[in-house]
């Protein structure tokens, strides 16, 4: 298995679902980040899922992996990574279920299309190549990891007032202000890559950004940041704004 699963919550058709929607990401990774780290690629370590059914122990979790007391409470699911060097170790991922229950019209959706988005965080720092000079920005990591979740709920079906004026004040050369527009203006970056090149295009961006500068990424697409980024504002303009 590449797997393990750790509940606060001894129910094996909530386990069993789980296990399931994580098995269903592998594959559609591959596709979309060219590779799954399976447990014989990092020394026969399987991910670890800790599914928390209640609030409390969710934060309770975050914390012991992130270290710190910081307030968990917002978030429905996180990947923690450890630095060693310039190598990464996935601690595992966090799954408040306990929120999405009380919150959610539909929590198991959410359920998978939050272990899809915090897998593709998984896949995305196995990848990158620390020892060269890339690009980290908020938006391209949230942005990549929303535009593959939504494969199982669309996340950005619409535009806040301030997410629109966020279009013209931000550049693809840091992360985006506010802070959440990294989600959804980095999923409609992908979503114009995909649109203005093709799905093939955009496996090919997410391995430039690995081990390049978001800059070098952009040359081998055939065009430069800049234009890249009026090609992003009028892909929102059109269908968004």
């Amino acid at each position: 298995t590449m797997f393990v699963i750790y509940s606060d919550k001894n129910d094996p058709d909530l386990l069993a679902m789980t296990l399931e929607y994580a098995k269903s990401a592998v594959s559609p990774l591959e596709q979309v980040m060219g590779q799954y780290y399976y447990p014989y690629m990092v020394n026969g370590r399987k991910l670890p899922l800790y599914l928390c059914t209640d609030e409390d122990n969710y934060q309770y979790a975050c914390r012991s992996l992130c270290g710190d007391q910081e307030d968990y409470s917002g978030t429905w699911g996180l990947c923690v990574q450890s630095y060693y060097g310039y190598d990464v170790l996935a601690q595992g991922i966090t799954l408040n279920y306990g929120s999405m229950k009380k919150i959610s019209r539909d929590p198991d959706l959410d359920l998978k299309a939050t272990i899809w988005h915090e897998m593709n965080h998984y896949v995305y720092f196995q990848s990158i190549d620390l020892s060269k000079e890339i690009s980290m920005h908020t938006w391209i990591y949230e942005g990549l990891a929303e535009y593959f979740s939504s494969n199982v709920k669309r996340q950005t079906t619409a535009l806040s007032s301030t997410e629109k004026k966020a279009v013209y004040t931000n550049d693809f050369e840091s992360s985006f202000d506010p802070f959440l527009f990294n989600y959804s203006g980095g999923e409609l970056f992908y979503d114009y890559l995909e649109a203005s090149y093709g799905e093939d295009k955009v496996l090919e961006f997410v391995q430039d950004i690995y081990s390049r500068p978001l800059e070098d990424a952009f040359v081998d697409l055939g065009t430069g940041m800049e234009q890249a980024r009026k090609g992003w504002v009028g892909y929102i303009e059109k269908h968004y704004i």
